[in-house]
């Protein structure tokens, strides 16, 4: 009976050392969740960012540098990439967004172009006239919502497919977004009128840290 003993304890030690043990599969595999992301909104009034998902919506109360650069994105074309999006055990996402100016510098850029995109902080030239990017990275933290109701906004023609890390799959925390016709009600307390919300034009792209490393 030692001897059985000896023998399935080694097995399972093999198991979970092995390349391809299917033990340290299930143990070392990250939980994700899928959402498709249909639109992203900014409500400059209250300062924040709202993403309409298919599973749910997200709130970010963004800072002046996030804010501004979600407005300037309305009038020149911004690529945006979300990295490490996380879900945390309070119902808050958290990752990071970076931005680059959807330009090729080696190319001639309009003056004017140019001038919307220094002034974004996004393109810098160097005392040898190159042009060259300054990307933007700013972390952030968005509360996830169940919605009732459907958002009375233009949508992306195509949604845009991410994944958010679930580090304990048993996170079910998640407030309460209410659409009436005239404001979004959240969680029961906090008013966000409908009308100042406008669509913003993101190049927008959900990937995974490591699709996007060699842009760092």
């Amino acid at each position: 009976m030692k001897l059985i003993q000896q023998c399935i304890a080694i097995m399972l030690i093999f198991s979970l050392i092995g390349c391809n043990g299917p033990l340290r599969k299930s143990l070392w595999e990250k939980t994700y969740y899928e959402e498709k992301i249909t639109g992203f909104y900014i409500n400059e009034e209250d300062s924040v960012i709202l993403i309409s998902g298919e599973k749910f919506s997200y709130i970010i109360e963004c800072d002046t540098k996030l804010c501004d650069l979600a407005k300037v994105s309305r009038d020149i074309e911004i690529s945006t990439y979300f990295d490490d999006l996380t879900l945390m055990d309070d119902g808050i996402v958290t990752g990071e967004v970076r931005f680059y100016p959807a330009v090729e510098t080696h190319k001639p850029i309009e003056q004017a172009l140019f001038k919307q995109y220094q002034e974004a902080g996004l393109l810098k030239k160097t005392s040898s006239g190159e042009v060259i990017e300054k990307p933007q990275k700013i972390t952030f933290e968005a509360k996830r919502y169940n919605v009732e109701g459907t958002l009375p906004f233009e949508v992306l023609e195509k949604p845009i497919d991410t994944r958010i890390l679930v580090p304990d799959s048993t996170i079910e925390h998640a407030g309460k977004m209410v659409i009436t016709p005239a404001a979004i009600v959240l969680d029961s307390a906090y008013i966000l009128a409908i009308t100042p919300f406008a669509l913003l034009y993101f190049s927008a792209y959900m990937l995974s840290y490591a699709q996007v490393k060699d842009r760092r």
